[in-house]
């Protein structure tokens, strides 16, 4: 007998029915690069095919080294 207090398996297929109707998926695009070498204040870089020679660049903290 299926509980009426929400806690059925009719109630929770339909409140994950009602989830996956309702699901936005969200794209949001990086650059990633690799960090070849580093001296005097400048960083010679891998992997970053839009930037420039001498192109001031932001580096976000990392968490793998």
């Amino acid at each position: 007998m299926e509980k009426s207090n929400g806690t059925g398996k009719d109630y929770i297929i339909d409140q994950l029915k009602k989830q996956i109707e309702n699901f936005e998926a969200k794209v949001q695009t990086e650059k990633i690069g690799t960090v070849l070498e580093v001296g005097d204040g400048v960083a010679k870089i891998s992997g970053l095919a839009d930037i420039m020679a001498s192109e001031m660049v932001e580096f976000l903290p990392a968490e793998t080294f």
